[in-house]
């Protein structure tokens, strides 16, 4: 049996996808600007200049090629719906095709990210950005069926803190991611 795939939190689309994931009771929220201070006004100035950015904090195309074989690499029960959880909001790995239907839930600790370059209007109904810390995810046990993200695990400093977010990745995996 499946695990829905749902957040907790707003979701930042026109049209948000129908049966968005619930947090696990036994996981109680934390503020997120409490935990992860120091690295907003560094996003938010991201945020601001993000046409200016390349790589190596953006994807390049060959990057971005291995995004898509991955996501064509998942391996699904037969008829289930691939459910994809985004680490960040980066857009050239949120364009990046999926089978249809798919889900996809982008997490993404500063809302000024989310509010400027998540490509709303570029994807489907079926994907959505919310906001979260990647230690503590609004997704259910099992929930998804990959997780994808570029340079995320540098954004934790700490190695135990790097320990902690695979340990929740872990969680949010199904069996067969």
């Amino acid at each position: 049996m499946e695990s829905e795939f749902s957040v907790t939190g707003d979701c930042r689309h026109s049209h948000p996808p129908a049966g968005l994931p619930e947090r696990p009771a036994d996981r109680p929220k934390q503020s997120i600007e409490n935990r992860i201070v120091p690295l907003q006004a560094i996003w938010e100035r991201n945020a601001r200049n993000w046409q200016h950015i390349g790589p190596p904090l953006r994807p390049q195309a060959q990057d971005i090629a291995f995004f898509e074989r991955a996501v064509r690499a998942i391996d699904l029960v037969p008829g289930a719906t691939p459910r994809l959880l985004l680490l960040g909001v980066t857009p050239e790995i949120a364009r990046i095709p999926r089978p249809e239907p798919s889900i996809l839930i982008a997490l993404d600790h500063n809302a000024q990210m989310i509010r400027s370059i998540w490509p709303a209007r570029d994807l489907p109904q079926s994907a959505c950005a919310v906001l979260a810390d990647w230690r503590a995810m609004p997704i259910a046990t099992g929930a998804c069926h990959a997780v994808l993200g570029d340079g995320f695990h540098t954004l934790m400093g700490h190695p135990d803190r790097i320990l902690g977010l695979g340990a929740e990745i872990q969680r949010a995996l199904d069996s067969r991611g």
